[in-house]
């Protein structure tokens, strides 16, 4: 069976020290790309998500080979119609250099955020994450369980001691 694919997941807000988590992160997605991994996973969060779709962009600077894809639960306007002006913006540049966009629901609704989820570890051979287990917060409980269940590889780039 042929691995490319790699989703990304973890807590919205980053409690660590930045430079950090970001150099770990460049080090993972370097080790996959360079062991054949293509296409990346965001699901459109802040902070962690952030991180990652600006390094994945930095990287297709010198390698087209890689793609960034987006998995969002609905539209943009609607998804991000309670985030800061300059994080609404933020993302939306990121689409616009994003090789895909899928969308889960035409609408919002109860359940659209955990599709997404259930989608982007549906799309994963591998996952990167920023999760720190000690943080009881229950979307990422619930997404790392559903990665857990799966049974692939995760690279946690959370550091306890940072």
């Amino acid at each position: 069976m042929y691995m490319d694919s790699v989703c990304l997941v973890g807590h919205t807000e980053i409690a660590g020290k930045r430079e950090i988590i970001k150099k770990k992160l460049l080090t993972v997605l370097n080790f996959l790309i360079d062991n054949g991994f293509t296409e990346f996973y965001l699901g459109g969060a802040n902070d962690w998500e952030t991180i990652c779709a600006i390094t994945i962009l930095g990287l297709k600077e010198t390698n087209q080979n890689i793609h960034l894809n987006y998995v969002l639960p609905y539209k943009n306007e609607i998804y991000t119609c309670k985030w800061s002006q300059s994080k609404r913006r933020m993302l939306l540049e990121f689409i616009g250099k994003a090789d895909s966009v899928e969308y889960v629901s035409e609408r919002r609704g109860r359940h659209c955020l955990m599709r997404r989820d259930a989608r982007l570890v549906e799309l994963g051979d591998v996952c990167v994450c920023y999760y720190d287990e000690r943080r009881r917060i229950r979307p990422t409980e619930r997404i790392m369980k559903m990665v857990m269940e799966k049974g692939i590889y995760i690279f946690n780039v959370f550091e306890k001691d940072i």
